[in-house]
């Protein structure tokens, strides 16, 4: 996990069971006391990444309103004792980390985790981690870095890590659409797999 990629470190449990059930999973980081001689079970602070800030903001947004009738009079700060919030590592609108992990979380309905353990950007899973094996390795190309190709030998890596772990590798991009009626083009989102070209996520199995 790269730090520089943490919008906030929380220590509110509960909200992050209560984001799971909304398929947003979040990444306790801390050392457990009695257990402190391992890595695989981790508990508080809780990081919240760039790319999901904006899903986690619209979660609590949603939940203060609906438990608060006095909302729109009340002024409601970033800021809790509960919170620590890292503004310098906001993603940007067009950062397409916060725009792939918005469209397989939102669009999708998949379980997105960061993928630093296999060495890719995110690994999905079609169901809840807890309960099922991720299916697939996401590596995303970042169109705004000027190393914009893959070269043979990162598409080697990829495809042998996920044969041997039995999982499928994708490609995540962003590609110029034209719209027919109106002749504009438009930034949309494109997944590749590498054993075949797909337009939606849900027929690969």
């Amino acid at each position: 996990m790269d730090i520089n990629n943490v919008a906030e470190l929380s220590v509110d449990f509960e909200e992050l069971l209560e984001l799971k059930k909304e398929k947003i999973l979040l990444n306790p980081i801390g050392t457990l006391p009695k257990y402190s001689q391992q890595n695989i079970d981790l508990g508080l602070p809780i990081a919240i990444m760039d790319y999901q800030y904006d899903l986690v903001k619209d979660y609590r947004r949603s939940k203060k309103i609906n438990s608060d009738r006095n909302y729109e009079q009340e002024q409601i700060s970033n800021f809790s004792p509960s919170k620590w919030i890292y503004p310098q590592n906001f993603a940007k609108d067009d950062n397409i980390y916060k725009q792939v992990y918005h469209d397989l979380v939102v669009n999708y309905g998949y379980y997105v985790q960061q993928g630093s353990k296999y060495g890719c950007d995110f690994v999905l899973y079609e169901d809840d981690p807890d309960t099922c094996h991720s299916s697939f390795l996401l590596n995303i190309i970042d169109h705004t870095e000027k190393k914009q190709t893959l070269t043979v030998r990162e598409l080697v890596l990829w495809q042998r890590v996920s044969n041997k772990v039995n999982k499928k590798t994708i490609i995540a991009f962003l590609a110029q659409e034209e719209k027919k009626d109106q002749g504009d083009k438009n930034l949309q989102i494109k997944y590749v797999c590498l054993d075949n070209f797909i337009s939606d996520l849900k027929v690969i199995k």
